[in-house]
């Protein structure tokens, strides 16, 4: 997998967005030159880092490149083995939400169909593989990156809503970046108002 951003890359630029509101707005403005100016790095001809700001009704997940490296024939039980071992320590709201955005992202780098269906249509998909129901009034988006397009999701400006350093951690944490902070945020919520056992 060639990642435009290293996880330690997003984990900084995610951090400087969430505590520096200009540093947000000059990222969801001009994305590659606050990359470039934070970070030193800059995004090559070609190739986009897309910065999605979240909204209150609105679900943003991102499924990942696959690790080239990987092989080809894992299954998502296994891929999702894989995952985990990147992944920091977490409370259990977090890991739920975490394994939620694990069992999407397995399931679309092993079935094709599968992440066709996440594309066109993302929320009936999710719902069902999820075994949840979404309410009615909430947006989804499923973001597939590639070699070419990266994502990455600042959470609602909404008074009082901080993400911890464990949260911010497990965003980027580990070979891939695995939990979008919307997912953290709002995905949880609604399994644990929904009652599901997963």
């Amino acid at each position: 997998m060639s990642a435009l951003l290293t996880p330690a890359q997003v984990h900084t630029v995610l951090e400087k967005a969430m505590r520096d509101q200009t540093f947000r707005q000059t990222l969801r403005q001009t994305p590659h030159a606050a990359i470039e100016q934070e970070l030193g790095v800059t995004v090559p001809a070609g190739k986009t880092v897309h910065v999605v700001q979240a909204e209150a009704q609105t679900l943003s997940i991102v499924i990942p490149q696959r690790p080239v490296d990987w092989p080809a024939d894992l299954s998502v039980e296994d891929a999702m083995a894989r995952l985990r071992r990147d992944l920091p320590e977490m409370d259990e709201q977090t890991r739920k939400a975490a394994d939620m955005q694990l069992r999407l992202t397995a399931k679309a780098w092993q079935d094709e169909r599968f992440r066709e269906d996440l594309e066109r249509h993302p929320k009936a998909t999710v719902a069902q593989a999820l075994d949840v129901e979404l309410p009615e009034d909430l947006n989804l988006q499923v973001l597939i990156e590639d070699a070419e397009h990266q994502y990455l999701l600042l959470p609602p400006e909404e008074a009082g809503m901080e993400l911890t350093d464990e949260q911010l951690e497990a965003v980027s944490g580990g070979e891939v970046a695995l939990v979008s902070l919307v997912t953290l945020v709002a995905v949880t919520s609604m399994a644990v108002s929904a009652a599901t056992t997963w």
